[in-house]
């Protein structure tokens, strides 16, 4: 979930409309240019007026399983997208936060008991806090399990599982969900 991070970098700092690779990033999530647009002027006017934006997405990622670890897509998409966050992020002026969260609507993600997980990335002055740099101090080391396809053990050992989504088995898939917090400050 790199690109959504990259997409998210590029329009919180205002150089979306300047930036070949976060349009080309853009057009990759979203097929529709009315929708792009919107996306885009929606996220620079709340930049603007200091406003938080929802942004939610649909449909079923894929994984290319290298590993041996245990996860699910969603899982997954959250642990890639907190470490793309965390990198991208360390040069910007950004201050506020963001949340991540990707899910099942089956309540099932892979062969775990989770629907998925969350992220979080935050800058308030000059502290800077994220889930990455907590997994760090409980000595854990995310791209390790994101290059194992181990998401459920990351989200698992990481600060006792609390970012594992688990509603339980829905009995109905409609698709996974993708919802993105910008909340400027």
């Amino acid at each position: 979930m790199a690109t959504l991070a990259a997409v998210l970098t590029n329009m919180i700092q205002g150089e979306q409309k300047d930036d070949p690779l976060c349009e080309k990033m853009l057009q990759e999530l979203c097929i529709d240019i009315k929708k792009k647009s919107i996306i885009k002027n929606t996220v620079a006017k709340c930049q603007q007026q200091k406003c938080p934006v929802w942004l939610i997405f649909g449909g079923e990622t894929t994984v290319t399983v290298t590993g041996t670890g245990q996860g699910g897509r969603n899982q997954e998409m959250v642990l890639s997208f907190s470490i793309s966050i965390a990198k991208k992020m360390q040069e910007s002026s950004f201050k506020g936060e963001v949340v991540f969260m990707s899910g099942g609507t089956d309540g099932i993600d892979g062969p775990t008991d989770a629907a998925g997980a969350l992220t979080y990335w935050s800058s308030q002055n000059a502290s800077t806090q994220s889930q990455v740099l907590e997994a760090r101090n409980q000595e854990l080391i995310p791209e390790n399990f994101l290059q194992d396809n181990a998401s459920y053990d990351y989200f698992s050992q990481l600060s006792s599982g609390k970012y594992l989504f688990k509603p339980g088995h829905t009995g109905t898939n409609v698709m996974d969900i993708q919802i993105l917090f910008i909340n400027p400050t």
